[in-house]
C-alpha cells in the first residue's frame, strides 16, 4: 500500500522539495500558527502523520537546525 501514489503524484526525496536551513524563529513569522511536525507525529508502521500539533508562533520556540 505504501508503493502506490495518486495518479498525478511522483516520488521525491524530501531533499529534492525543501532548502535546509540554519535556525529558525516562529515568533517573528507573520502566521498567527502552523502545523508542528516532531517525530513523535509520526505512524511507524506505515509511515505516515498521524497527530501534527497545532503551535502558536508567538509562543514556539525557537529551534537550530542541524
Amino acid at each position: 500500500m505504501i508503493d502506490l501514489l495518486p495518479k498525478g503524484w511522483s516520488r521525491a526525496s524530501l531533499g529534492d522539495l525543501v532548502k535546509p536551513i540554519e535556525t529558525t524563529d516562529p515568533s517573528r513569522w507573520d502566521r498567527e500558527s502552523f502545523m508542528y511536525v516532531d517525530i513523535g507525529s509520526i505512524d511507524n508502521e506505515t509511515k505516515t502523520i498521524r497527530s501534527p500539533k497545532l503551535v502558536m508562533s508567538k509562543a514556539a520556540p525557537s529551534e537550530q537546525g542541524e
